[in-house]
This record gives structure tokens, sequence and C-alpha cells, in this order.
């Protein structure tokens, strides 16, 4: 599909959610394949974000209460880059399962001591969080949502 054909999609507000959610989907699977990208992990959230737009109004109490929660709302305050907010990092954490990695980072925690790098969520009281399932909570949640308006 042409980018003037999906944007003309995106324009229909009867389609718009699903053509966002290919999208997110879409970044969601690069960011799979590419799991050290810190654009690739900001893509997916920005994504997110807009997906939000396409909530229709409704309840607004109800539509709240998913935003400010759990991974989304960790999204949400990721993609609005407030000075406190979490950003993403790349971190060189401890392996604790060697079988679960792939064979280039299994590679990688070989020649790291047992370390592999992760793009992480920072917050600025210090805690860290693998970037890659916090995204997928938070695009499982959207779609949550956006099944809700309906």
């Amino acid at each position: 599909m042409s980018a003037e054909a999906a944007t003309d999609l995106a324009a229909d507000p009867a389609v718009a959610p699903a053509v966002v959610l290919i999208a997110v989907d879409e970044a969601l699977a690069t960011l799979e394949r590419s799991p050290l990208s810190r654009k690739r992990a900001m893509l997916l959230a920005l994504l997110i974000d807009r997906a939000i737009d396409e909530v229709p109004a409704g309840d607004p109490l109800a539509r709240c209460r998913h935003l400010v929660r759990g991974a989304l709302g960790e999204v949400l305050r990721l993609a609005a880059l407030h000075e406190q907010g979490p950003r993403l990092v790349l971190d060189t954490v401890p392996v604790e399962d060697p079988e679960s990695l792939s064979e280039a980072d299994y590679m990688v925690s070989v020649y790291c001591g047992g370390m592999a790098p992760r793009v992480r969520f920072a917050w600025p009281d210090g805690r860290r969080e693998d970037a890659l399932p916090l995204l997928r909570s938070a695009a499982a949640a959207l779609r949550a949502v956006l099944a809700e308006s309906r």
C-alpha cells in the first residue's frame, strides 16, 4: 500500500484505528527483529501514543483509567518526553537464562562475561525495566482500549 493510500485510509474515522494498529504491529515486529534499537523502540512508543488519539471520546473516565496505569501509561509518559518521565537507555545487564537468548545475544554474552545489552526504560528515581516486554504490554493494552471503545 502506498503512503498516500495509507494516509487517505487513516483519515477515515471508521478505518483509522485499524490502520494505526497495523502500524503499531509492524513497528513491534521490527523492534522484535532489532531489539537493541532505541530508535525503533521510541518509534513504537510514538505510534502507540498516536493511536490513543484514535480512541473515540466515549466515557472519558474509562479512557483515562487505561492511560494512567500500567505499561500503556508508562509508554505515554515516555512519548511525552517530560523531563521527569522515563527515557530509553541501552544498559548491559546480567543474562539470567542463556537458553532464551538469540544466537547473536548469546555470543555477545559469552564475550561480555555473561552480560548482554538491552534497551530499557529508565526513570529519574533509578528504576529500570526492559523496554520490549513493556512495549508489548502497552500494545496489548492499546488493543483492549480500542476494542472497548467500539
